[in-house]
């Protein structure tokens, strides 16, 4: 599943069509090369999701990755290691729904971004850098999270996302196979989870 979707990737991956990656809930061994080996393969970013790990494990795993790839991540939670570490981007969630006062000094040079689950959420994302919209699909990581988008749905989705006013990602079970429907129906990238690190 990985082999195919890197395959397709040069076909989608531009400043129009963001690819990015988000890691399993818990930091797994050889988590730092497979990172690694998806920014250097095309994946354009990559969200760091650990909401149980400590800081010092937070802080193993950057050193662990090269700096000079630290601006292509983003993290979902410690965000006081992304000015030590040089972390390009933070991403809102209901554990941190707002950008910490210590951070808007570096507001200028984060990238922004917001979890949402429905339509009527997209239009709160405000000057975000991009907003994931989710599940679009049955999730390939988690059972039993099924899609909140039937392809009945796709027509409003599609005007929905052309009218927001902000860039949104797509997440929830994407495969190198649907990334036509999803350029289709104007996402503006896709993220994803089990396609790239499920097996670990």
């Amino acid at each position: 599943m990985v082999a195919d979707l890197l395959t397709a990737l040069p076909s989608y991956d531009s400043d129009d069509f963001l690819l990015i990656g988000i890691t399993p809930p818990h930091i797994f061994d050889g988590e730092a090369d497979r990172i690694t080996s998806l920014l250097e393969s095309g994946i354009r970013l990559i969200h760091l999701r650990h909401p149980a790990a400590s800081l010092p494990e937070m802080r193993a795993l950057l050193e662990a990755i090269p700096s000079h790839l630290h601006p292509r991540l983003t993290l979902h939670d410690s965000f006081e290691l992304c000015e030590a570490y040089a972390i390009g981007g933070v991403h809102l969630n209901s554990r941190n729904p707002s950008l910490p006062d210590t951070l808007k000094p570096l507001a200028d040079r984060l990238r922004v971004s917001r979890s949402c689950h429905s339509l009527h959420e997209l239009a709160d994302c405000g000057a975000m850098d991009y907003a994931t919209l989710s599940p679009i699909f049955d999730s390939i990581s988690k059972d039993r999270y099924r899609s909140g988008f039937p392809p009945s749905s796709y027509p409003q989705l599609a005007q929905h996302i052309n009218e927001c006013g902000v860039r949104v990602v797509a997440l929830g079970g994407v495969t190198a196979e649907r990334l036509p429907l999803l350029h289709q129906l104007n996402f503006s990238g896709a993220a994803m989870l089990g396609a790239l690190f499920k097996p670990v």
